[in-house]
């Protein structure tokens, strides 16, 4: 699932739903960002540790990279 959800609340229902192995970071750069400009602030707002698998694990393992 993308962390791009525009709220920290739904974030972490989102993290407590699916579990950590199952987001990635996303963003909508270089592009109009109407969400949050910061998104990995986003993930300590819902307090979330920015852990390596959702900043860039989880989709190196998807794409097989």
């Amino acid at each position: 699932f993308d962390t791009m959800t525009h709220d920290a609340r739904g974030l972490k229902f989102l993290h407590g739903l699916a579990g950590a192995e199952h987001l990635m970071v996303g963003t909508d750069y270089p592009y109009d960002n109407t969400g949050d400009q910061d998104p990995i602030g986003l993930l300590e707002r819902a307090g979330i540790s920015s852990s390596q698998s959702i900043l860039g694990g989880n989709a190196a393992k998807l794409l097989k990279i």
